[in-house]
Order: structure tokens, then C-alpha cells, then sequence
């Protein structure tokens, strides 16, 4: 009987994820006319989603950008940027500035969530991807986000027995309006405005690239904020209609209601999408297709259809290179290749010290609103 109840309530909740499908269609009749009218009737929707994500923003008195430390390497240089969002909570990541007196494009790549930045870039062996000094040798700045890991290596995971560090704090923003979706995006979007800001970055070249976690962090941020001209999402892309059984930690309340991939998508339109997937990827190329389907009106009709695009990688290995390398000819189609030279080996200890520091951050800045959610109830309320 249990089980029977049990399949029984899934049924139904799964008949109303496939009737959102449906609605969003009947939702969504942006004006076609002009791209001033068709930014103006999604602007709504924009909105809308900042708050589902639970972005927040950013505080001036927290502080100004500071570069933490720099290597100089043969036609490179390494720094590592804190840029201050609210009191205590901190963007971070690695900045791989070409040398060169020109103004530089940069693509902001997210890796997937159980990775970080010294390891998707090869700083913890001293041996770069190819992609990265691809990018670099084309004159491209590189920007790679600290995230969080989907990893139970953390002293805290333990007394949670054995939950993964997404999964805490997807569990503590959840009841004060934050997302970990919303927290990763927040970050990217604090490098974009640090970077646009910098002398020597060209503000209207400016490109996001991510993989699995990372493709859904990049692929929100691009349609948050119209100075991305360009983005490559890797293996997430699909027919969200079974998002339900994806890690708990990408969850956002009533998403489907009015966003799926193909809405998002919606938000990039007519600048340029790169869909990209490998046949190890645990996204099913059938699910691919069917949102791409959908997605593709919006461009049609903005009369830019080939600005959206898809690519099936091989192999898997390849799937990072070929998603930068697809913003890198966005940008700078015509560039010749530079070699660099990236010797920097970042010890174990250190890249895991800056991994603990980032976490421990986001969750005392989630405590703290936890409480302070007494008092915000009370005013909210009018109880004196």
C-alpha cells in the first residue's frame, strides 16, 4: 500500500511538471518586433528570476577588489582576486592575464563541482590544459570562479554525517530565500562587474564557458547579464520535466513554473549559445534536442537563429576544450596563437586551505541571516 500511495503522488507530481511545460509556452509571447521590444517583455521575467535565485545586492561599504597574490610567467601572469560582495562573504578566483599593452576579451570558465580552480586549470601538478593556454595564447584573460564543491571533505560534512558541502548549504539558504545556484551565480556576476571595470579588459568582448555545475552557473549568469556576449554550456542543457532527480542542491522553488532550459535561453537570445554534450554526459541527447526545439523559436524569430548552436564532443575528455575554444572564436576568430609557459604549482595544502576558507564563508554568512530572520519577521509583521 505504501508503495502504491508513494507512485501514486509521484504520478501526480510529475503530470503537473509536464503541464508547466505547456503554461511556460502560453506565458512566454515576448514582441518580436524590435530588440527594444523584446528586452522590454522579457525584463519581467529577468526579474523574476534574480529573485528565485535569491541574489542579492552587493554591499559597497564591504570593501573594494583586492589581488591577493601574482606570478609573472613568459607571456602570462597569474593573480588571485578577492572581490567583496556583503560584509564577510567573498568572491574568489584565479585571473590569467595575457601580457600585452591591448585591451583583452575574457571568458569567465566555471568547471564542474567537483573541481576548483587549481585543479581544472592544472596549478596543483604545474601542467595547464591545453584549453587554458589556447586561450591565452590568443590574448584572452581568463577568469576561473572558486566555487563549491560537491565533495564530503570537510570537517563539517562529518557532523552532518556525510552530507556534501552543496548540500549544506543548499539546506540553510533554502529557509532564508538563498539557492546554491543563486550563490554560484552571485559570484560570477561579482567578477564580471570587476572585470568589465579593469583597464585593460574590453568591457563589449566578454564570454562565460562551464561544464555540468559549472554549465548551469554560467548558462543562468549569461541570461542575468547582457554584457556576456557569448556563452558555451557543457552537459547540462535539457528538458528540466526530471530536474527533480538531479542533485538536490540545483533546486529552485516553483522554477518550472515559468523556467525551463529553453526560457533561460530565452533571456541569452540573440546573443550567441553554444549547447555542447558528450555521449558519456548524463544528460540524454533525446532531452538535448526537445529543449533546443523549444529554445529555438526565440532566435528564429529574433532573426538570429544561427546564434544558437549545438556541438556533440568527442571524447569527454575534449568537452572544456571545445566549449572555451567555441568563445574564444567568438571573440577573436582571426587571432594568431601565442605559446605560454605555466610552471606554477599551487601546494595541496594551500588550494585546500582557500577551498575550506570559501566555504566557511558562505556558511556564516547564511547563519547570520538565519539569525536575523527573527527580527526581519517581526518587521515584516509589525510586531513591536
Amino acid at each position: 500500500i505504501v508503495q502504491l500511495q508513494l507512485a501514486q503522488v509521484t504520478n501526480y507530481f510529475q503530470r503537473q511538471i509536464d503541464l508547466a511545460e505547456a503554461r511556460r509556452a502560453e506565458l512566454w509571447q515576448p514582441k518580436f518586433s524590435s530588440r527594444g521590444a523584446y528586452d522590454r517583455a522579457i525584463a519581467p521575467h529577468r526579474d523574476h528570476f534574480r529573485q528565485m535565485l535569491g541574489l542579492v545586492e552587493p554591499e559597497r561599504a564591504a570593501g573594494k577588489p583586492r589581488t591577493d597574490s601574482s606570478s609573472d610567467f613568459p607571456g602570462c601572469r597569474v593573480e588571485r582576486v578577492s572581490i567583496p560582495i556583503v560584509d564577510g562573504w567573498l568572491a574568489r578566483g584565479l585571473l590569467f592575464v595575457p601580457q600585452s599593452t591591448a585591451k583583452k576579451p575574457v571568458v569567465v570558465v566555471c568547471p564542474d563541482a567537483d573541481t576548483w580552480p587549481e585543479q581544472s586549470t592544472g596549478l596543483d601538478v604545474g601542467k595547464p590544459p591545453a584549453w587554458l593556454t589556447s586561450l591565452l595564447g590568443r590574448g584572452v584573460m581568463v577568469y576561473v570562479p572558486q566555487s563549491i564543491e560537491r565533495l564530503q571533505d570537510h570537517p563539517y560534512c562529518q557532523q552532518t554525517r556525510g552530507k556534501d558541502r552543496r548540500w549544506i548549504l543548499h539546506r540553510l539558504g533554502y529557509v532564508v530565500g538563498r539557492s546554491m545556484p543563486g550563490l554560484d551565480v552571485q559570484e560570477v556576476l561579482a567578477a564580471i562587474d570587476y572585470l568589465a571595470k579593469r583597464k585593460d579588459v574590453d568591457a563589449q568582448r566578454m564570454a562565460l564557458a562551464g561544464a555540468g555545475q559549472g554549465g548551469m552557473t554560467a548558462f543562468f549568469a549569461a541570461a542575468l547579464d547582457q554584457r556576456v556576449t557569448a556563452v558555451a554550456v557543457a552537459d547540462y542543457f535539457q528538458n528540466r520535466n526530471y530536474c527533480w532527480t538531479e542533485p538536490v542542491d540545483r533546486r529552485l522553488r516553483g522554477e518550472l513554473l515559468e523556467f525551463g532550459d529553453a526560457e533561460i535561453a530565452a533571456m541569452i537570445a540573440p546573443r550567441k549559445l553554444v549547447i555542447l554534450s558528450t555521449a558519456s554526459s548524463p544528460v540524454p541527447s533525446a532531452s538535448v534536442s526537445r529543449e533546443l526545439e523549444r529554445a529555438a523559436r526565440f532566435y528564429k524569430n529574433l532573426k538570429a537563429k544561427s546564434n544558437l548552436s549545438s556541438i556533440a564532443v568527442q571524447p569527454s575528455a575534449a568537452l572544456l576544450e571545445r566549449a572555451t575554444a567555441s568563445m574564444a572564436e567568438a571573440l577573436v576568430p582571426s587571432q594568431s596563437l601565442s605559446k605560454i609557459e605555466l610552471s606554477l604549482a599551487v601546494p595541496a595544502d594551500q588550494a585546500r586551505g582557500i577551498r575550506d576558507q570559501h566555504f566557511t564563508e558562505r556558511l556564516a554568512y547564511l547563519r547570520r541571516l538565519i539569525d536575523a530572520s527573527e527580527a526581519a519577521r517581526y518587521r515584516h509583521w509589525g510586531i513591536t
